[in-house]
This record gives structure tokens, C-alpha cells and sequence, in this order.
């Protein structure tokens, strides 16, 4: 499901950033800064498996409902842990190919089309991570509101049972 939207938009990418070789220099410090894109969805990553892992702790839900957020569970963090790695990999190779284009054992354009694949595929994570963050919150004011309504139940339950009596 995740792997199209990367593939297209990373060729989409790579094929930009290949004819745009001429434009974007090789040398000096301004392509490095394609390093810190890849290193900035890392640090969305970190944040949301804490918000994870705190939803599997919620004591207001029942068992069923808590196999089945385990699933789903373990499938985010599994997929965030592996966007982890990705971009890490993603700016290692970017940083040693712009390394390479400096030291001229690589030909700018490919090195270009490669790190356009790889800042395609990076939005596409961080797009992901954003719908990932924003379904995690809405079931936690779900759960919450719930919880409320939940409470609020009960002691009208109790009003009426006191008021009987």
C-alpha cells in the first residue's frame, strides 16, 4: 500500500532533480543540505511510537477493541520503525554520492536523480507520518470522549436508582 506512492513520486522526483543536474551545483556546502531533509521525518518518527505505545495502555477500552489497536499497533510501529531506517539510509547514501560527485568518481546527473528519488520517496514518508499522527490523535479523543460519556452514564444511572429509593 505504501510502496506505490513512493515509487511514483520518487521516480517523479528523480527524473526532475536528473534534468535539473546543470542547475543544482555539485560542490560546496549547498547540496549537503539535502542530507538534513532526510533526518528531519526522524524526528516525527520518535514522538508518535511514544504515542503508540501509550495507547497500548488505555484502561478504558475493552479487550476486543484492545486485540484489534494491538494489531493496528504493531503494524504502525513497524512501519514507522522502518521509515526510520529508510531515511536514515536515505541521507547516509545522499551525504557518501555527494561525496563522490565532489571527488568527481560520480557523474553529478546520477548522483541528482538518485537523491531526487530519495527526497521524493522522504515526502511521501512524511506524509504518511502525518496521517499516521493524526488518526492516533482522533482515536485518543475518541477513547476519551467515550470514557466521558461512559461516566457521565453512570451517574445518571445512579441519580435515578438514588431518586427511586
Amino acid at each position: 500500500m505504501y510502496s506505490l506512492p513512493l515509487l511514483l513520486v520518487g521516480s517523479l522526483c528523480a527524473y526532475l532533480f536528473g534534468h535539473m543536474s546543470t542547475v543544482i551545483p555539485a560542490g560546496g556546502p549547498v547540496p549537503y543540505v539535502f542530507v538534513s531533509m532526510f533526518i528531519f521525518p526522524i524526528a516525527v518518527i520518535w514522538p508518535l511510537l511514544k504515542d503508540l505505545t501509550e495507547l497500548q495502555e488505555l484502561g478504558t477500552i475493552t479487550q476486543t477493541e484492545r486485540s484489534r489497536l494491538r494489531s493496528l499497533i504493531n503494524d504502525a510501529q513497524r512501519y514507522l520503525k522502518t521509515s526510520a531506517y529508510l531515511l536514515l539510509f536515505f541521507g547516509v547514501t545522499t551525504g557518501t554520492m555527494l561525496y563522490l560527485v565532489v571527488i568527481q568518481q560520480l557523474e553529478a546527473r546520477l548522483a541528482l536523480s538518485c537523491i531526487g528519488f530519495f527526497i521524493g520517496c522522504s515526502v511521501c514518508i512524511f506524509a504518511f507520518l502525518v496521517n499516521i499522527r493524526l488518526r492516533v490523535q482522533n482515536y485518543k479523543s475518541t477513547v476519551a470522549s467515550r470514557a466521558e460519556e461512559l461516566k457521565q452514564s453512570k451517574r445518571l444511572i445512579k441519580r435515578l436508582s438514588n431518586s427511586k429509593e
